[in-house]
């Protein structure tokens, strides 16, 4: 998966390129200089993407927007919703729609720390 970066002065730029499957769009959050990546990812094997149809799960990726290392990475999620893309929320909580209809809210906590 490839971000693009943008500079005012410069236009976009390609950042770094990191292996991730999402058929969905992307979000960008935090201020510019700390701006954070989020994406879904396709769990489990898909050799020559022949899973497209048929997954069942994906992850939410939260990866640094300048260098695409990632940060966090959530449990498995059911499918996302078709359209749908994973969206800030209230209180720092990120939205998650799921095609069954749920919506999962997700937090991110320090490694070892137990949900709230």
């Amino acid at each position: 998966m490839a971000g693009p970066g943008a500079k005012p002065v410069n236009g976009a730029r390609r950042t770094d390129v990191v292996p991730a499957r999402s058929v969905r769009g992307w979000t960008l959050i935090g201020p510019s200089d700390q701006r954070v990546f989020l994406a879904t990812d396709i769990v489990g094997p898909c050799p020559f993407m022949s899973c497209l149809q048929d997954y069942t799960d994906e992850q939410v990726v939260f990866r640094n927007a300048a260098t695409g290392q990632e940060l966090a990475r959530s449990d498995s999620l059911p499918k996302m919703t078709s359209g749908a893309l994973v969206t800030p929320g209230d209180d720092g909580a990120i939205d998650y729609l799921s095609l069954q209809g749920t919506i999962y809210q997700l937090a991110v906590q320090p490694a070892g720390q137990a949900a709230k």
